[in-house]
């Protein structure tokens, strides 16, 4: 079952906590994703990837994991196609290189359905993917924050269409080169249009795997920028976060709750 946008949201600039709303600030988005939105995952406090404060979330090793996030839901409506997407990554963490253990987070994009298309599913066209296993220059921290990107030359991620079941190889395309390309229904990846971006961890492996994921980061061509920093709390930015009965709802980054609208004032002032 897939779960989706069950998150509160940041702006960037301003740093305005709101229930259930995304705000934007400029050419940019934040997300913050909480362990709700995410299905078999908990939040890992004081344990970010580089630049996605404060914490992360794991998955729980009891299933599958995924979540969705369609464009018009970060982008105030706007409809995008894959060639509109200059780069994707995003970070993960787990105790063990990938060859010893490949299963990771992978993330795919889906289209929209579109005539002609040859899913057997009828929510999308086709389902494009990318797994770190298959990363071009492999190179990797075991235990530590390994950043996964499309357009990067060390752990470049490998892009293939799993549509009709094919699940990757250490042969596929670069992000630029498979945009090139046809999907299995004959026409162009370029001009299909997005539905969704998903991460995810696979139903065959999900059991046992308690790996970690954190900054999914996605530019598009004209510059506009969809960051997701997946937190297992909410931990205030602005004084405003803590008015109207927000410091009831928000948490300093070791998990501790704010005894008043004061107290959590006084954390945004003085940051502790």
């Amino acid at each position: 079952m897939k779960k989706q946008l069950g998150v509160i949201a940041v702006a960037i600039a301003v740093g305005v906590i709101f229930g259930d709303t995304l705000v934007r600030a400029a050419n940019a988005t934040v997300l913050i994703v909480l362990p709700a939105a995410v299905s078999n995952t908990a939040g890992v406090l004081q344990d970010a990837a580089t630049g996605f404060q404060h914490g992360s979330l794991k998955a729980t090793g009891v299933g599958k994991s995924e979540a969705y996030f369609t464009p018009e839901s970060q982008l105030n409506g706007r409809e995008i196609a894959l060639s509109d997407i200059a780069s994707i990554s995003y970070y993960t963490k787990k105790s063990t290189d990938h060859v010893a253990s490949p299963g990771d987070w992978y993330i795919n994009v889906y289209t929209k359905p579109y005539t002609g298309d040859i899913s057997s599913a009828t929510w999308y066209g086709d389902r494009i993917g990318a797994e770190p296993y298959f990363a071009r220059n492999l190179t990797e921290t075991v235990g530590g924050w390994n950043q996964w990107s499309s357009d990067e030359p060390v752990n470049q991620l490998r892009f293939f269409e799993s549509t009709s079941g094919y699940f990757g190889s250490y042969v596929d395309s670069d992000w630029a080169t498979f945009l090139q390309g046809s999907a299995l229904s004959g026409h162009s990846y370029a001009t299909r249009k997005v539905h969704s971006f998903s991460v995810q961890t696979a139903s065959s492996w999900g059991i046992g795997f308690e790996g970690q994921i954190d900054g999914l980061r996605i530019e598009l061509t004209d510059g506009t920028v969809m960051k997701f920093n997946f937190e297992p709390f909410v931990v205030p930015s602005d004084k405003d976060g803590c008015k109207k009965d927000g410091w009831m709802s928000v948490l300093r980054p070791s998990g501790s709750p704010f005894s008043e609208q004061g107290d959590c004032v006084s954390y945004v002032s003085a940051g502790r």
